[in-house]
């Protein structure tokens, strides 16, 4: 839950950025300190440490020489933030080559098609996190974990125990900051490696994918990703497609649950590729989400740069836009997807509930086992409760945003 109140001071980066920025500074003036993010390097980088050469097709390389471009022109990173991008990229060339080798071996898993997978997806800050942790208890559902979404070739579930625990507690190391910083937990918390996680990383190895603006300012990035034709975006979730196949590998019969609001800015082309697609849209007001979500992209900016907030503000209004207007077209689909629209307000007031009115609607038994669990993390593990951390404080005018405007955006 996020409340609005006075306007929140600039903070500054966390101390060990810092620390590594300056380190930069001292390196980059003996012309040691640049951090290359060239396609062609990261791409040699990623095969040196897989030992794979084959990256699939080719379609992902236009996608990652306009953003590692847009990166160097517009992003103002720190020190410490090239390094992360240079490893956070590799890693995405990394996946591509796990997968292309999975994929060579599983070859009765490429083609698979999840039936009737469920999607919660509607604008950030609306409550879809809350939402989809309570879905993902259901013991028939196959949500993903956060280390699964980050690794999910090889299959997880081929993994031995000690493969499985040094990438779980990579994930720990690399998000442990995040996981303690008191600041980011009113926002969004993120509990652990194994919490329940958001989809949207398994369209990253494409290279098209508007995730890529949650983490840094890439303005021509964008406007070249949102001018794509949505034809030209249903390879891009093919190839999310065979990823979650590879995620379903030891979890069949279940049905996949994925959640991201990135989803809603190409969701007609989500529909071409999963044609029975249920979707659980979640509603809340603009004044509320709009300068709630530039508060979270300004958080979670200050591990890579210091990010203008007009240029958070814009980026969250293009989201906002894009993803209702998306939302318009998917109704004129011939065969367009199941909706279920969910308001915030009810989801807080009565989570199961809301609950149980999605369940309803798509005709899925709601069992004592599930209900249960959804009680108990509820009563006992929510990391969502604002009791737990403190109240998430932000403000319109922080991001120069009119209070009036806002009010007169549709939810």
């Amino acid at each position: 839950m996020s409340t609005p109140g006075e306007p929140t001071r600039q903070s500054r980066p966390p101390v060990a950025v810092r620390l590594i920025n300056g380190l930069g500074v001292a390196l980059d003036s003996v012309r040691l300190g640049r951090v290359s993010l060239d396609p062609d390097r990261l791409k040699r980088a990623a095969r040196r440490r897989t030992g794979l050469a084959d990256f699939g097709d080719g379609r992902f390389d236009e996608g990652l020489t306009r953003l590692t471009q847009s990166i160097d022109r517009d992003a103002n990173l720190y020190y410490a933030g090239r390094l992360l991008a240079r490893a956070f990229l590799e890693r995405r060339l990394r996946t591509r080559l796990l997968a292309a080798e999975s994929f060579r071996r599983l070859p009765e898993v490429v083609d698979a098609r999840a039936e009737k997978p469920m999607l919660v997806c509607g604008f950030g800050r609306t409550g879809t996190t809350l939402l989809y942790n309570l879905l993902a208890l259901d013991p028939t559902a196959r949500a993903p974990q956060l280390w699964e979404v980050h690794f999910p070739a090889p299959p997880p579930a081929t993994l031995s125990p000690r493969q499985a625990a040094k990438r779980i507690a990579f994930i720990q190391r690399r998000y442990g900051g995040l996981f303690n910083r008191s600041d980011l937990r009113r926002i969004h918390a993120l509990p652990s490696a194994k919490a329940f996680e958001e989809c949207y990383p398994l369209l990253e190895p494409t290279f098209l994918s508007p995730s890529f603006e949650l983490y840094f300012h890439v303005p021509d990035y964008a406007e070249w990703l949102f001018a794509q034709p949505l034809a030209a975006m249903v390879p891009t979730y093919r190839y999310y497609a065979r990823l979650v196949n590879l995620l379903m590998v030891g979890h069949e019969g279940k049905r996949w649950l994925g959640k991201s609001p990135f989803h809603a800015l190409f969701l007609p082309a989500m529909a071409e590729v999963f044609p029975d697609l249920q979707i659980v849209r979640t509603h809340r007001a603009a004044v509320e989400s709009i300068p709630s979500l530039c508060s979270l992209m300004t958080t979670l900016a200050r591990f890579y740069s210091h990010r203008p907030r007009d240029a958070v503000r814009e980026s969250v209004l293009r989201f906002y836009e894009i993803g209702a207007q998306r939302f318009e077209e998917v109704k004129k689909l011939a065969h367009p997807p199941d909706v279920f629209d969910v308001a915030y307000e009810t989801l807080i007031a009565d989570p199961l509930g809301a609950v149980a009115t999605v369940y309803d609607h798509f005709a899925l038994p709601l069992t004592a086992e599930h209900e249960s669990a959804m009680r108990s993390w509820l009563n006992k593990e929510n990391p969502y409760d604002p009791r737990r951390h403190g109240p998430h404080l932000y403000s319109a005018r922080d991001f120069g945003l009119d209070e009036a405007m806002l009010r007169r955006l549709a939810r």
